[in-house]
């Protein structure tokens, strides 16, 4: 540990040194080297945010001010996650760390003499949070992170590997890149590669693997901002989508987290018994969403995932509200979708918001275990067959409750068939 630390402060005076050297070691071995140091005790809880990156007011970056090329909201969450109790074992940012060489349409206004000091920056603020809590801090390959010359490189050295998997306790962890960008920087394809595909699909084979998986990626697989499936431009695009879709769809995986829609969107393909969610809210410009999933949010966020030691996660979100000094709300979700849940020793406190979804039974207290909504919060249940509120549920005056029996919102399975566009080399900035 003495030995990361020396170096990560030495890093410090490299990047205040404005030295064009690449740092030696890529914030993800950074990383790796902190949770080979982390103790598994469960429950535990790791964090996923994804779009972090800083918003189209390019003109406003000044040379050699990191900060100005960092997202505000981002740097903020930042200092929420250092104070965030229980301690995440680990955090993943699903990718646009950085925003890459561009032009604001709005203003006219560029960063081509500032762009190639943004992965400077973020491994500044990155490697200072590593440092300063010994929480790993692990990031994947976005689209922006290509967008700039030289970006591919930079990313590796910066970063680190486009595609990884590491297991903690009985978690396994497996993201890909398919933000690439394979041809020239001036604008970005979305594909799986085969070696992306063929990675995955080995890890997941493995007999030996934990029983717990997330999958990783930067694109969704839905884009609801324009009601598609995939970026259906090219014949070779879309069934890349469709392969790797398919392919962990038959491996047993807990859930897929993606980002790039800069929301939160939450789907469950019951045919093929996925979880698919898209936390994009670390940062970015908020995309209001044209077409709405069957459970989503237009709002600054991050998630907290917790693990039991009998492979059950919960999916907590808390909203980032813009001009406050605390995370106010949370949004629950439990995993597996097709499980019964027991809520016990949980209070919903005043402007907190609790959201129970299962397909099977939900129940509260009992056992002499309590479950409270206190005054000023605001709790939903949805269960498919039962609710149950067993003694030692209160819930309080003037607290907003609604539970109910619902038939569980299923998505269809993903229509990845090709669309028409006006061109086949459409920009998408997301």
């Amino acid at each position: 540990m003495k030995k990361i630390l020396l170096y990560i402060i030495s890093m410090f005076v490299w990047l205040i040194g404005g030295n064009a050297q690449p740092p030696q070691q890529p914030l993800n071995q950074i990383a790796f080297s902190l949770l080979e140091q982390q103790p598994v005790n469960y429950p535990y809880t790791f964090v996923v945010l994804g779009d972090t990156r800083e918003h189209y007011d390019v003109e406003n970056d000044v040379e050699g001010d990191y900060s100005t090329m960092m997202s505000q909201t981002f740097l903020n969450i930042l200092e929420e996650l250092k104070h965030l109790q229980p301690q995440p074992a680990f955090i993943i940012n699903l990718g646009d760390a950085v925003l890459g060489e561009v032009y604001n349409n709005n203003t006219g206004g560029n960063n081509s003499n500032t762009y190639y000091q943004q992965y400077p920056a973020y491994y500044y603020y990155i490697s200072h949070f590593m440092e300063e809590t010994h929480i790993p801090f692990f990031t994947i390959p976005g689209n922006h992170e290509f967008w700039g010359t030289n970006y591919n490189t930079l990313f590796l050295e910066y970063i680190g590997e486009y595609r990884n998997y590491f297991e903690y306790g009985n978690t396994g962890i497996i993201w890909v890149n398919n933000g690439r960008n394979p041809f020239n920087w001036t604008w970005t394809d979305y594909w799986f590669s085969d070696n992306d595909i063929n990675f995955a699909e080995s890890k997941l084979n493995n007999a030996n693997r934990p029983p717990v998986i997330f999958t990783l990626m930067h694109v969704p697989f839905y884009v609801a901002t324009t009601d598609t499936y995939g970026i259906r431009i090219f014949p070779y695009k879309v069934n890349s989508f469709n392969n790797y879709y398919h392919m962990i769809s038959t491996k047993n995986i807990t859930a897929n987290f993606s980002a790039h829609q800069h929301n939160y969107q939450r789907y469950i393909y019951c045919n093929d018994d996925l979880i698919d969610i898209v936390s994009g809210g670390g940062g970015a410009e908020i995309h209001e969403l044209s077409y709405s999933p069957p459970v989503s949010i237009a709002h600054n966020h991050f998630l907290v995932i917790t693990v039991t030691e009998n492979n059950y996660a919960k999916v907590e979100m808390h909203l980032y509200p813009e001009g406050h000094n605390e995370m106010a709300k949370k949004f629950d979700f439990i995993i597996p979708a097709d499980s019964s849940a027991w809520i016990h020793n949980v209070t919903v406190h005043s402007g907190h918001i609790h959201y129970y979804s299962v397909r099977k039974s939900l129940f509260a207290g009992g056992n002499g275990t309590t479950f409270t909504t206190d005054n000023g919060s605001t709790t939903e249940m949805t269960a498919g067959k039962i609710i149950r509120l067993n003694p030692g549920t209160t819930i309080k005056k003037g607290s907003r409750f609604k539970a109910y029996i619902s038939n569980f919102e299923c998505s269809p399975t993903p229509d990845f068939s090709p669309v028409n566009t006006e061109s086949s080399q459409k920009k998408h900035k997301k």
